[in-house]
């Protein structure tokens, strides 16, 4: 990601919410881009996106789009980018339950991928 952002400056990307286990408590941590040696600040980002396109992927997408900073282009994303954590069930079945969701700084909702 920071590939992308001015080196110099951080860049607050994202942010998870969850809740504390066992409580009723939630916590919050948030992400910043760090300096990295390379930038390809000021060159156009172009990212395609497809269905099959879930979870981190998708993270990343929202960011650099909220960011002004890349122009997604392809089919709607899956809409699972939110951290789910898998629990085994009796004969061999297993439900993902969802334990956080992201922030984003910018639209101060989480992830919304145009249709």
């Amino acid at each position: 990601m920071q590939l992308f952002f001015d080196p110099r400056t951080p860049v607050h990307i994202d942010g998870d919410v969850s809740r504390k286990s066992g409580t009723n408590e939630f916590q919050a941590e948030e992400f910043y881009t760090r300096p990295v040696p390379v930038s390809y600040l000021g060159k156009p980002v172009y990212l395609l996106t497809s269905k099959r396109t879930i979870s981190s992927g998708e993270k990343f997408l929202y960011d650099l789009q909220t960011q002004n900073r890349a122009r997604l282009i392809g089919e709607v994303t899956g809409g699972s980018a939110n951290g789910t954590a898998g629990h085994p069930l009796p004969s061999r079945f297993m439900i993902g339950i969802p334990y956080e969701r992201t922030v984003n700084p910018v639209t101060h909702t989480n992830l919304k991928l145009p249709a």
